[in-house]
């Protein structure tokens, strides 16, 4: 049995719809802390701006504030952000009110809560960054499953691998430590074209999160791009 196969034999129910994000939201989670980054991607923006982003409708979850939810929505987009803890979701609205919030469609943009596991509809475009991270191992199979089922035909998947740090414990986090390779042994057997896979470049990452030293994780990024056949 191969890594991936073994911890997925002791997943649980109780992983896909943890506690632990409500408890941290309603605790209170102000912009910049934690794992909120306070700005869309860097690397979604550029693709976006040069037009690989396609039009139709969009699913980002475990979206947080909603910061790339805002970035994706457009008149020819609709994008939706998911996430457990409800309390994440009425911060998200909330942001759309915020000086920081350039988003010029607004009413593309929705927020609901819900659980990534139990969608149903396909997407034209998927965006996952630090969604996968924060999942236990033991439902890693799960999630790419999932991915083959809420990804349109020939729909695109977008990963931003994070945090890739070969030296921290498998099973320490979350934020669970990812590779490359991992994504593409998750996402091929699901029927999934690898369009581009590598890491990203250090203008392209949210601060810290380039695998300097000094970093809060010490941890860098990679890029992937997929197509549903």
């Amino acid at each position: 049995m191969d890594t991936i196969s073994a911890v997925s034999a002791v997943s649980s129910v109780s992983e896909k719809s943890h506690v632990r994000w409500e408890t941290q939201w309603s605790e209170g989670l102000h912009i910049g802390d934690k794992f909120d980054v306070g700005k869309p991607s860097p690397a979604l923006l550029k693709e976006i701006a040069e037009g690989r982003v396609p039009a139709g409708t969009a699913l980002v979850p475990g979206c947080g504030r909603g910061y790339d939810v805002y970035a994706l929505a457009a008149a020819d987009r609709v994008a939706t952000g998911m996430e457990l803890a409800p309390t994440a979701v009425e911060s998200a609205r909330a942001f759309a009110g915020s000086a920081d919030c350039t988003c010029t469609a607004l009413d593309n943009a929705r927020f609901q809560s819900g659980n990534f596991f139990d969608v149903t509809d396909a997407y034209d475009f998927v965006y996952d960054y630090t969604f996968l991270c924060a999942l236990s191992p033991s439902i890693r199979l799960d999630w790419a499953t999932q991915m083959g089922r809420v990804v349109k035909e020939g729909g695109l998947l977008m990963t931003l691998i994070f945090p890739i740090n070969p030296a921290r414990p498998a099973d320490e986090g979350p934020p669970f430590p990812v590779t490359l390779e991992l994504l593409e042994e998750l996402l091929l057997p699901q029927g999934f074209e690898k369009l581009q896979l590598e890491m990203l470049s250090s203008d392209l990452c949210h601060p810290g999160r380039d695998g300097a030293p000094g970093s809060r994780i010490h941890a860098a990024s990679g890029i992937g791009r997929w197509r549903k056949l």
